[in-house]
């Protein structure tokens, strides 16, 4: 099995990131994440503002050419956007400072069931994921940890090392969102994506499932909110994020989709990076990552 290099992390790493909103917030409550088991595997949420948006986002995220092993990314994404639905009116009425504690707050609710889907229960590297991606949205981190203290030892068995080529087929999974008309047009092209990276072994084609997965439900569980009437306006990217033509093509689902492609892609990379860059990890772990990333992700742009 390949190792990650310092060279691959560190390019990796330089062309991804997050969306990143128009304000900065400042240093929200600290909180420790918490410290749970593994568990049995994940059923569906039961903290849906409407049952039926959520099951059909998460059916929308079992992609043909995905992996019933990141099946999970669908459920606790869908389960993280229910939540923040829940509390939407009252957190748009917050002043910067509180929008941000409140937005980490429903990213830490879901923090028991990424530990148990993953086994990532360690509060350091939970912390990591956290902080990554309150920076990535403008808002100051809840903790200080430096990304160079004490990585954590992620690695489980060597069949399962991430090599991080899965990143050669972030960007198609990002174009086919753009590219879409509606969610099951970008469910389709983002599956004709997997089916085609038939290069990767199964950590790294781990990771990219999981991540198209996150970004299939996504996009169909907020077509169904803007069909309820229950969207929002978002910031539209400018012309350096997508042409003009992807534009029109988009509507605010689409935007959000792909706002939380982009939030997923940048945790996952963030995890190499906050490893010590050289360090063996487990593709749980940077899908884990991928997951807190692209729920600040898609928040902040709904917002």
């Amino acid at each position: 099995m390949r190792n990650v290099t310092a060279a691959r992390v560190l390019t990796g790493v330089g062309v991804l990131g997050f969306l990143l909103v128009a304000t900065r917030c400042a240093a929200p409550d600290a909180a420790s994440a918490p410290k749970v088991g593994t568990g049995p595997g994940l059923s569906s949420n039961a903290t849906a503002l409407r049952p039926e948006l959520a099951q059909r986002a998460v059916a929308n995220g079992l992609l043909p050419h995905g992996m019933a092993s990141v099946n999970w990314m669908a459920e606790i994404h869908t389960a993280g956007m229910q939540d923040f639905m829940t509390h939407r009116p009252e957190i748009e009425k917050q002043n910067p400072v509180a929008r941000c504690r409140s937005i980490e707050q429903i990213v830490r609710r879901q923090m028991p069931s990424v530990s148990r889907a993953t086994g990532i229960t360690d509060p350091g590297e939970q912390q990591r994921w956290i902080n990554s991606g309150l920076k990535k949205i403008g808002c100051a981190t809840s903790s200080t940890l430096s990304v160079w203290t004490a990585p954590l030892n992620l690695a489980a068995a060597q069949e399962d090392i991430v090599t991080g080529s899965y990143q050669r087929y972030t960007g198609q999974l990002e174009d086919a969102m753009l590219a879409s008309s509606n969610p099951t047009d970008a469910a389709n092209r983002m599956d004709a994506v997997l089916s085609s990276a038939v290069d990767l072994g199964t950590p790294d084609a781990s990771v990219l499932a999981a991540i198209a997965s996150l970004g299939a439900s996504s996009a169909s569980y907020w077509y169904s909110v803007d069909q309820a009437g229950g969207g929002g306006g978002g910031i539209n990217p400018g012309p350096q994020e997508m042409s003009i033509f992807m534009m029109q093509m988009c509507g605010h689902w689409c935007h959000v989709g792909w706002a939380d492609l982009i939030g997923a892609v940048g945790g996952a990379a963030s995890v190499i990076y906050t490893s010590g860059g050289l360090a063996a990890i487990a593709w749980p772990a940077v899908a884990g990552g991928a997951l807190v990333g692209g729920l600040f992700g898609s928040i902040s742009y709904a917002m």
